[in-house]
């Protein structure tokens, strides 16, 4: 039988991000957390953040 747990992730910001934008534009960063492949959650697109981004979110 197969056991069930669950995990809260607060996922808060990240500092120094290399732009990755060949275009020089903006970053638009997000944050992906994974326990099994098979689920992943994202969080929201930082539209603002470029190289400093704040998700302040909550992922379960």
């Amino acid at each position: 039988m197969a056991s069930r747990y669950e995990a809260e992730v607060n996922l808060s910001s990240a500092r120094g991000l290399k732009n990755v934008n060949w275009r020089n534009g903006s970053n638009k960063p997000y944050g992906v957390v994974w326990i099994d492949p098979k689920n992943k959650f994202s969080t929201k697109v930082d539209e603002n953040g470029d190289t400093e981004a704040n998700w302040d979110q909550t992922l379960i």
